[in-house]
């Protein structure tokens, strides 16, 4: 379902998307509720997905669960400790967008960049930055690419949107 959120907001703004958009938004949660609920049950049962325990395959699926759990922000502060002890390239960068995105639900300023939003016909900015002349630093020391390869890559997500 997350790719397909990609596709719709590639859909020109208008009737036609609003009226795939509400539906989908809805049917988006009611999933990401149910995810959330089985993954803290594991969580609790067997602790927090590992690549070396559960396969590669389920720790990325279990992350990208725990990214998209904004409904339970106390559950994403809970795990960040447990990413926070990531040394392998990846558990760095899920690391680094959690960070992110717990501060942006929080309304806090973020760390590495990773969240934002569409401002323009293909243009993406990300949502406030603490200490933004440390930026490029901050995610080359996680293994992100720079700031400019990553709002490019949501050149195709946000060609549709219009300026505000």
């Amino acid at each position: 379902m997350r790719y397909a959120t990609h596709d719709i907001w590639a859909l020109p703004q208008g009737a036609v998307r609003e009226m795939i958009q509400a539906p989908f938004q809805a049917r988006l949660c009611g999933v990401d509720t149910a995810n959330t609920v089985w993954l803290k049950t594991e969580w609790r049962t067997s602790g927090w997905f590992t690549a070396a325990r559960d396969g590669q395959a389920a720790s990325s699926k279990a992350w990208l669960l725990l990214q998209h759990a904004d409904r339970d922000p106390d559950f994403q502060r809970s795990v960040l400790p447990i990413l926070a002890r990531e040394t392998g390239l990846q558990g760095r960068i899920d690391y680094a967008y959690l960070t992110d995105r717990v501060a942006t639900n929080a309304h806090q300023p973020q760390t590495f960049g990773t969240q934002g939003r569409c401002v323009g016909p293909g243009a993406w900015e990300p949502n406030t930055v603490a200490a933004p002349e440390g930026l490029e630093a901050r995610r080359a020391e996680v293994g992100l690419g720079s700031i400019a390869e990553y709002k490019a890559q949501f050149k195709t997500v946000c060609a549709n949107v219009k300026a505000p």
